[in-house]
C-alpha cells in the first residue's frame, strides 16, 4: 500500500487527516481516501476477497463472484444496520423505563 497525506479542512476547521490508499483488491488496483488505519484496510481488502473467493463458480461470466460478494458485504451491512436500530431502539425503551423509576423513587420521597 502507499500512502499520500491529503489534509482536509472544512470551515476553518482542521478534520482528521485523510489519505489516499492504494490497494490490490482481486488483482485490481483501487485507489481511495480513507482515514483508517492500514491494518483496518487490509482486512477490508481480505473480507472482499474472501467474498469473491467464496462466489467463485467454473460458470458464468468472470464478474460474477465480485457481484456475488458485492450483494453479500451490502446485505451484511443492511442487517447488520438493522439490528443496531433495534439495539438502540433497546436501549432507548430501558432508559426512559429507568427514568420512570428514577421519578418514582423521587415522588415517593417528597
Amino acid at each position: 500500500m502507499i500512502f499520500l497525506p491529503i489534509k482536509q479542512k472544512k470551515g476553518g476547521e482542521r478534520k482528521m487527516e485523510k489519505r489516499r490508499v492504494r490497494l490490490m483488491v482481486n488483482g485490481m488496483p483501487v485507489s481511495l481516501l480513507t482515514d483508517e488505519t492500514d491494518e483496518y484496510m487490509q482486512s477490508l481488502v481480505q473480507q472482499v476477497e474472501t467474498e469473491i473467493h467464496q462466489a467463485e463458480t467454473p460458470y458464468g461470466p468472470a464478474e460474477r463472484p465480485i457481484v456475488m460478494a458485492a450483494l453479500n458485504l451490502c446485505d451484511q451491512a443492511v442487517r447488520a444496520e438493522k439490528e443496531a436500530q433495534a439495539l438502540k431502539k433497546q436501549l432507548e425503551e430501558q432508559q426512559a423505563l429507568v427514568q420512570k423509576q428514577a421519578d418514582q423513587i423521587h415522588a415517593l420521597r417528597a
